[in-house]
């Protein structure tokens, strides 16, 4: 055991039992599972908000980019654009029930609320949102 998870596996055999199933790289390509939302929200929300906060807030004022911050706010808002149809539909992401991608994805609006672009959440995105804060 290598990886970055070790820790996480580590940490789950100290905490509680836990059935640990390996599945073949690259899981969303090779096993479509809840992977894909749960990576969703940390690799495609996530990664272009760092970004916003880095050329709006962080920088120091003279190193602040808003036209970068600009693009890649259009770049996060468009892609709820693939969660819409899903929470239309559906309470929770995926299984029928809450799991960690509902995590990862409410992590990464909780960061969107943060940055001031939840009024920009679309309908059904917005109304998860508002259910998971609560």
């Amino acid at each position: 055991m290598s990886a970055r998870s070790f820790r996480a596996l580590w940490a789950l055999k100290e905490l509680l039992p836990f059935e640990l199933i390996m599945l073949p790289f690259p899981p969303r390509a090779r096993d479509r599972t809840f992977l894909n939302m749960r990576h969703f929200g940390e690799a495609t929300l996530t990664f272009p908000q760092t970004l916003v906060l880095r050329y709006s807030s962080l920088e120091p004022e003279e190193r602040r980019l808003p036209s970068v911050a600009s693009d890649y706010t259009k770049w996060f808002l468009a892609r709820l654009r693939t969660l819409e149809p899903r929470l239309a539909q559906n309470e929770f992401l995926c299984a029928g029930r809450f799991t960690a991608a509902d995590i990862s994805v409410g992590y990464a609006l909780m960061l969107a609320e943060y940055l001031g672009l939840a009024p920009k959440f679309t309908p059904s995105v917005a109304a998860y949102w508002q259910a998971a804060a609560a």
